[in-house]
């Protein structure tokens, strides 16, 4: 286990004689320390016992940036549910704070956070209510970057509901804010989101003129996707971003066909052990089977999804395997 030179110099405190403030404190830096260094299951352990120490000198200050600590540590390990229940403590800690004593983007952030949470635990209605929640902040405040992470969220849980004309709506609304963000990273993502939300609306548009316009928006958010991605040397996100150029290639043309593409991000998911990531490239391989008329092969790649995801909080990710096996089941029955 390899350890920072902080770390080093404060584990021999942990011995020593300390108050129990002094003691919490020194845990959360461990806590964080280990989190930096990639030792996520130590930073939880830490965690922990700092917490408990929070509780015993009852100070719901400490324990929110305790808890928001802890659901990092498990979302890093794809932990939704455990990542789920920390910041439901953080919101009930914050409940027990004056509000002049908590900056109300930290606020914003808890709702933001069970917003995400709750979508990949695939509980939408639930998600909702606290985007919603978390849109009553936004309303009292002159937030960008808040403001345009919230249509961002509130994209993708439309989209997931399947309500893609106000998905698009939606992710239109922050295209200039992104579009124009430094951060590179969170550029890539967005441009990732954006095009398949835009394929979306190009398969409901199949037979209208609206169709070859969307297809030519999509293809730029494609393309931009991929080169803020391996910019920011962002591996999970180019490995979404070839899962939307393999939708693509199958309306245009592109320099691999859409196998390729898949079989990228698919080498991406497992060096990453990205567990949502793998369900999605076998739900997209399920996808190009169908398009190219293997039926049978198709069904067998939804099911793999579905064998991924048994043991994993990202059940979000289910979704459309489950709807087109039990289409196919109802079909078989009819």
């Amino acid at each position: 286990m390899e350890y920072d030179d902080l770390t080093l110099l404060l584990l021999p405190w942990l011995t020593r004689r300390k108050t129990p403030m002094q003691h919490m404190r020194l845990l959360f830096m461990l806590g964080l320390g280990a989190l930096r260094s990639g030792s996520h299951a130590l930073t939880l352990q830490y965690v922990a016992d700092a917490m408990t120490v929070a509780r015993y000198i009852e100070d719901p200050g400490a324990f929110v940036v305790l808890a928001k600590l802890a659901a990092s540590a498990c979302y890093d390990m794809q932990l939704f549910g455990q990542a789920y229940r920390y910041t439901v403590q953080t919101l009930s800690a914050l409940g027990a704070l004056s509000p002049d004593d908590v900056d109300a983007r930290v606020r914003y952030q808890v709702y933001e956070r069970l917003a995400i949470d709750s979508f990949l635990l695939a509980r939408y209605d639930e998600s909702l209510v606290f985007l919603q929640q978390a849109h009553t902040l936004i309303g009292q405040h002159s937030w960008d970057r808040e403001r345009a992470r919230w249509h961002w969220i509130d994209a993708q849980v439309l989209r997931w509901r399947r309500e893609f004309k106000r998905a698009f709506q939606a992710i239109e609304l922050v295209q200039e804010y992104y579009e124009t963000s430094p951060d590179l990273m969170e550029r890539g993502r967005f441009h990732g989101v954006h095009a398949e939300i835009t394929l979306d609306c190009a398969e409901l548009a199949m037979q209208t003129t609206d169709r070859p316009q969307l297809l030519k928006i999509a293809e730029r958010h494609c393309h931009a996707a991929l080169d803020d991605t391996r910019l920011s040397q962002d591996l999970a996100g180019e490995g979404l971003a070839f899962l939307a150029q393999a939708r693509l290639s199958r309306s245009i043309p592109q320099i691999m066909g859409d196998h390729e593409y898949i079989d990228r991000a698919a080498a991406i998911a497992e060096r990453l052990h990205d567990i949502p990531l793998l369900a999605q490239v076998w739900t997209a391989r399920g996808d190009s089977m169908r398009w190219h008329g293997n039926f049978s092969a198709a069904q067998q790649c939804y099911q793999e999804t579905l064998t991924i995801l048994k043991h994993s909080d990202a059940q979000a990710y289910r979704q459309k395997s489950e709807r087109i096996l039990l289409l196919g089941q109802e079909m078989e029955v009819g």
